[in-house]
């Protein structure tokens, strides 16, 4: 019996300490099925970057979640999120080739995230979340829309690959912003 216990001791000791490994998705693998859903869909690919230390990411995640936001959202766009600028243990989550992609869209702006582009049907950016805020700023990310200028600036972004959107889906946007902002 003594026999047994050891054994099945082991055998849980052996279940609870083997680790899995995760194989991150490749973003540029990513990005390409992002496009051709776009593309069949008649919409444009939304590319966001992300990680899991970033409340400003959780912040936009949250917002583009909100039912209100996501019907109008998933109407003129195929959202993908890659995380990027992971650490330490972390590391792991990241999607190998994001910190390539993020450097070439930025062009070498300091961009922070969470920082996002449209893309067309041939992967080609549209625009950026760089733009100038103000017209007499320089621009800069725009990363998450918390004052009222930027959630202007980042429905223009938007509009740049959705220039049919109505004034009500843009209502829409803007009031999940102000949703999340009140908590």
């Amino acid at each position: 019996m003594r026999n047994i216990l050891v054994t099945a001791l082991l055998f849980s000791g052996t279940i609870l300490t083997a680790q899995t490994e995760v194989t991150p998705i490749l973003a540029q693998g990513l990005v390409t099925k992002a496009v051709k859903e776009a593309t069949a869909t008649k919409r444009k690919a939304l590319i966001a970057f992300h990680a899991s230390w970033c409340s400003w990411c959780k912040r936009l995640e949250a917002v583009l979640d909100r039912p209100e936001v996501k019907s109008v959202i998933d109407r003129y766009f195929v959202v993908q999120w890659l995380t990027v600028n992971e650490k330490g243990e972390k590391k792991i989550l990241e999607n190998p080739g994001s910190d390539k992609l993020l450097a070439e869209w930025t062009n070498g702006v300091s961009s922070g995230i969470p920082f996002y582009v449209l893309l067309d049907s041939s992967e080609k950016l549209i625009t950026s979340s760089i733009q100038s805020v103000k017209p007499s700023e320089k621009p800069e990310n725009i990363g998450f829309p918390g004052k009222e200028e930027e959630r202007k600036a980042f429905i223009a972004f938007l509009k740049t690959g959705a220039p049919n959107m109505s004034a009500s889906d843009e209502m829409a946007i803007i009031g999940g912003f102000e949703a999340v902002m009140v908590k």
